[in-house]
């Protein structure tokens, strides 16, 4: 008997590293898949995008210095292709960064690439962990906190 390894959605995502939300002049609202809600970090106020289609998190660079974070380089530099086409080149990343999202304590990893008019996109990596559930057309985001409690997210 042959063992066959299962292949899962989030496994081909993180393969091919993609941010599918238009970034720049804040349009969350034209795009039907996609929640913008405020947030903090260090007490900062920053726009969080909210993107199920992407592969995984990031933050603007200009955050992490503002914020005075601490990153760290990736053992290798990867691209990510943008809705644009264009490619970016990750190649450092803030491990578990302290943020609010409209309230809801959480961390997350997250790369470090320019994001627009966006402070942080928030993608598959993290909502798969916190298994959200994402309403887009009331804009509302379900998930559990670092406890396992249900909340949402408006």
């Amino acid at each position: 008997m042959h063992n066959i390894g299962v292949v899962t959605v989030a496994d081909v995502a993180r393969a091919n590293p993609r941010i599918y939300a238009a970034l720049d002049n804040r349009q969350a609202d034209h795009q039907a898949t996609v929640v913008e809600v405020g947030g903090k970090i260090a007490m900062q106020h920053v726009s969080i995008l909210i993107d199920p289609r992407s592969s995984h998190s990031y933050i603007h660079p200009k955050i992490v210095g503002s914020c005075s974070l601490e990153k760290s380089n990736h053992g290798k530099s990867w691209l990510v292709q943008l809705a644009t086409g264009i490619k970016g080149k990750v190649s450092e990343v803030v491990k578990k960064c302290p943020l609010m999202l409209n309230g809801l304590p959480s961390q997350a990893g997250l790369n470090v690439l320019p994001l627009g008019s966006y402070d942080i996109l928030i993608g598959m990596d993290w909502l798969e962990v916190h298994q959200a559930k994402l309403d887009c057309y009331n804009k509302i985001l379900e998930c559990i906190d670092d406890e396992s409690k249900p909340q949402l997210v408006k």
